[in-house]
């Protein structure tokens, strides 16, 4: 995503005891009272704070730069048994049965921020020196409407399973996560990320209009005269 300057952004009030890394924005562009985001009951994001190499633990092997037991070097496996993103969506069309590739171990993670949904690999891997290697990628961004949204918090984060056929399983999702100590900033900038909630938090003061209006409303409204204009003419 391209950053955005500060021309156009909007004030918005966030309620929380915990900072992120979009907040110093409040400051620049005010506080708007009717847009608030209360983001009380936040969680913070990143490594455990008590390192287990035999058992990664929360969000670990996302954003832990240090080894684990289950980290090892990249193997060459079919390109079918590829576990990378843009290999799932195309495995079919990508190789053939003598088709080989190498790589470590892929794991990705889901984020949506308001009408936006991103999916990151993270692939972990040992070099020939046993140094490890953690290569990050945002490999897909979708705006969805209302009614797809994984969540009703205006940001949520959740580890990401694909199963038979491609399905998706969410599990272990947070709502309303605070990001500054991951890697994520650095693909999303604190203006795109205010900007989106921003727009995700106003629209829910929108009421939705049902139209009410009876067939002979609809009619007139429409610049007939019900009493004349549908009269059988001979």
């Amino acid at each position: 995503m391209s950053g955005l300057t500060f021309y156009g952004l909007i004030g918005m009030r966030i309620i929380d005891n915990k900072k992120d890394y979009y907040d110093y924005l409040q400051g620049i562009l005010g506080q708007d009272e009717l847009v608030v985001y209360d983001r009380r009951g936040s969680k913070v994001v990143s490594e455990s704070e008590t390192y287990l190499p035999n058992f990664p633990t929360g969000y670990d092997v996302y954003f832990c730069k240090k080894p684990f037991n289950s980290d090892e070097p990249k193997k060459k496996i079919k390109g079918w048994y590829s576990t990378k993103y843009k290999n799932i969506r195309d495995r079919w069309n990508s190789f053939k049965y003598r088709d080989y590739v190498e790589e470590g171990n892929i794991y990705h993670l889901f984020l949506e921020v308001g009408y936006n949904q991103f999916i990151f690999e993270i692939e972990r891997y040992l070099d020939k020196e046993g140094k490890l290697h953690m290569d990050t990628d945002l490999v897909d961004h979708r705006e969805v409407k209302k009614d797809k949204k994984k969540s009703k918090a205006p940001l949520f984060i959740g580890k990401l399973y694909f199963g038979y056929c491609d399905a998706i399983d969410k599990i272990d999702g947070i709502d309303n996560p605070i990001l500054a100590d991951t890697w994520i900033p650095k693909f999303i900038p604190p203006t795109d990320m205010w900007n989106m909630l921003y727009e995700y938090i106003s629209s829910l003061r929108d009421k939705e209009f049902t139209d009410s209006r009876t067939n002979d409303q609809h009619i007139e409204s429409a610049g007939f005269d019900k009493k004349i204009s549908f009269r059988h003419r001979k």
